[in-house]
């Protein structure tokens, strides 16, 4: 078969697809380098709203994916309940869902909290942080490419990164203050033991020593 008839074969068989105009694809007429062309092949705004609104029915089905991936690969994750595992990540799956229909996202402290109940809550590590935040990529990226395009890929990218960035922010200060309260309390804890069995020697005996 020559490569016409293959480029031929493959428009025949993907012409009806929503999202891309392989006139435009295959046209060695334009430059596909060009603004103008990327434009064309896409409908912007109703390609984020129906990307956000697919995602809305969904979303239990991602939630229930991410949660068994999390488990097999994080092994401070499987002695959690799932209403702890999965914390904030339905309320961040729902203005994953806001932002695509909207069609951008805005540099602000999404994740804070989450991080926060991470360093709070659970075992998790720093690494096992980053790690779940992979995962969720992984597991929207599965759903996603075959109903999106590349502008919500990216900005799917876009918002899990702003979601890494200030979630190991609030990890890292909170894991830090909860670390150093445990080790007072640790020594408090001794100390009391100590001050306790003390208590408990006869008088004398305490003398002697």
């Amino acid at each position: 078969m020559s490569l016409e008839s293959a480029v031929d074969a493959l428009q025949d068989e993907y012409l009806t697809a929503p999202k891309f105009n392989f006139s435009l694809i295959f046209s060695s007429q334009e430059d596909l380098s060009s603004e103008s062309v990327y434009h064309k092949t896409m409908t912007t705004h109703q390609t984020f709203h129906e990307t956000g609104v697919s995602l809305s029915t969904l979303k239990k089905v991602i939630l229930h994916q991410w949660e068994r991936m999390v488990r097999e690969v994080i092994s401070s994750s499987r002695h959690e309940q799932s209403i702890i595992l999965n914390d904030h990540i339905p309320e961040l799956l729902e203005q994953l869902i806001d932002i695509l229909r909207s069609g951008t996202v805005d540099e602000n402290e999404l994740g804070k909290s989450h991080g926060f109940h991470r360093a709070v809550l659970t075992r998790f590590s720093l690494s096992d942080l980053l790690t779940e935040f992979s995962l969720l990529r992984e597991t929207l990226m599965d759903f996603l490419y075959p109903i999106g395009d590349v502008r919500c890929a990216k900005l799917v990218h876009k918002y899990i990164d702003i979601l890494c960035k200030y979630s190991v922010i609030e990890f890292a200060k909170d894991r830090m203050i909860k670390d150093r309260l445990e080790v007072r309390d640790a020594g408090n804890e001794t100390r009391e033991i100590i001050e306790s069995a003390a208590a408990d020697l006869p008088h004398a005996e305490i003398q002697k020593h």
